[in-house]
């Protein structure tokens, strides 16, 4: 009995290290895909509102983060981004294919509710514009990748606020 549990172990042992290679393979692979190394980022902006009216922004650059809260009053903060948050979210964005996105998802509408978010990315060589209309209903693969992009960089930003703001 005890030689047969030798053995079981031994190929569990076995078949977790391998596992433990491909997955780590895989990152390391499709990290390196990224058209650009985080290395080479300089800065984001991140701005949203409703219609043509962007009043909520976050700059990278100097790290100031300007947003309505619940009761339409501006609040004005610095909030600055960790390096690590930096890689997340540069390795997230190049993961959902940022940089195959079209520069604008959607268009303008009559809808005065919809809420429109830009996000813009600088590396040394080249920077993108993506504009996201969250009304868009034509290609909601297309909108959702774009959303998730924006929800990644939204969810960076609180938590880094949250860091700061203890």
């Amino acid at each position: 009995m005890t030689k047969e549990l030798k053995k079981n172990i031994s190929l569990i042992a076995t078949l977790a290290v391998i596992v433990i290679m491909a997955v780590t393979g895989y990152y390391i692979i499709s990290l390196k895909k990224s058209p650009y190394p985080v290395a080479n980022f300089e800065s984001f902006t991140y701005k949203w509102g409703v219609a043509n009216v962007l009043e909520n922004s976050y700059s990278s650059v100097n790290g100031d983060y300007h947003y309505l809260d619940n009761r339409d009053s501006l609040i004005k903060t610095q909030v600055k981004l960790s390096v690590n948050d930096i890689i997340y979210i540069h390795n997230k964005i190049n993961e959902l294919g940022f940089w195959n996105l079209p520069n604008s998802i959607g268009k303008r509408s009559s809808n005065a509710k919809a809420l429109v978010y830009e996000l813009q990315f600088k590396y040394k060589e080249k920077s993108k514009k993506l504009t996201i209309y969250s009304d868009f209903a034509e290609n909601l693969l297309l909108l959702d990748s774009a959303m998730k992009i924006q929800s990644i960089v939204q969810k960076a930003i609180d938590e880094a606020e949250g860091r700061y703001h203890r």
